[in-house]
């Protein structure tokens, strides 16, 4: 996209830009699992094919893939491809590119002092997207990277950032702020003005199928976590589902009958189809019961599933 780093020092509210204080990122509390680099378990990458039948997925041909140990995590399809982007590494992790089912990964940064993940091709297919640490770990930036330029910038000026997804047709970004609670953002790409959306949001945060809205999920205490959708044309938040017992993750994608969601319970895999009113188990090949399934991703032909697990 090719943005400028804008500094912003206000809210917008109503369409109204209102002066608040500056946010200090060395008094924000690290939110677990958004800076890998500040705990790093080993996690284990598994490609699998996937097959449907009356709307109903079936896993088979489940592989693990070797990526040389370490963290690897936040796997996202490329649109329209059986290539994937994904973070790794053993104490620092860069951005990584692969083939599903051949070949072996194409390093996308190669940062020694600083960590970078959460990757995502960018909504106008310029570049790629991903969070960056900087080398304590305490701030981290949503930046890009165009296919036609050798460094990286800033994209949004709101820090410290955990997870994103752009939606509105690419025009906003929505973001988790590590706030205390941790908070979601929406953040115009162009003028970098910002207003909060929710509070108290979990780390599965992703686009709608189509680009125009987002999924994001929340949880009081003791309650199940739960989906939600934001639809950018109403400002308007409508709960979708809570997901299945223990989950914090889930992949969402479009299916003939609408958008549905992948998520897992430990290592069972569940399903759940637009208009149903319940978590059904994915059947076929199942995932070694002593791993637990975390984070998926499903190319856009529903043919290829990418799994997360960690020992």
């Amino acid at each position: 996209m090719g943005k400028r780093f804008i500094g912003v020092s206000g809210l917008l509210l109503a369409g109204v830009l209102v002066a608040c204080n500056t946010m200090d990122a060395s008094s924000i509390e690290d939110v677990k699992d958004s800076s890998p680099s500040a705990e790093l378990p080993v996690t284990i990458l598994i490609e699998a094919n996937l097959s449907w039948n009356d709307g109903v997925p079936s896993i088979d041909q489940m592989r693990q893939v070797e990526t040389g140990g370490g963290y690897i995590n936040q796997p996202s399809f490329l649109p329209g491809s059986k290539e994937y982007l994904y973070s790794a590494g053993l104490s620092k992790t860069n951005i990584f590119q692969r083939e599903f089912g051949a070949g072996a990964a194409r390093a996308l940064t190669a940062s020694q002092d600083r960590s970078e993940f959460s990757p995502r091709q960018m909504p106008d297919g310029s570049g790629f997207s991903f969070i960056q640490e900087s080398p304590n770990g305490r701030l981290t930036t949503l930046n890009g990277k165009s296919d036609e330029v050798a460094a990286a910038a800033p994209l949004i000026s709101l820090a410290p950032l955990g997870y994103y997804a752009f939606f509105n047709g690419g025009e906003d970004v929505a973001v988790f702020l590590r706030s205390e609670p941790a908070s979601l953002y929406q953040v115009n790409v162009e003028s970098g003005a910002f207003a909060r959306i929710a509070d108290g949001i979990g780390r599965a945060l992703y686009p709608a199928p189509g680009g125009e809205d987002i999924y994001f999920t929340t949880a009081d205490a003791d309650q199940p976590v739960l989906i939600n959708r934001f639809d950018a044309s109403s400002a308007s938040i409508l709960p979708i589902t809570a997901l299945p017992e223990g989950a914090q993750d889930y992949a969402v994608f479009a299916t003939p009958e609408g958008n549905a969601f992948l998520s897992a319970s430990g290592s069972e895999l569940m399903f759940w189809a637009a208009g149903a009113n319940q978590w059904v188990q994915v059947s076929g090949e199942v995932v070694d019961k002593t791993l637990e399934v975390s984070r998926m991703a499903i190319s856009d032909d529903l043919s290829s599933l990418i799994i997360i697990t960690t020992p």
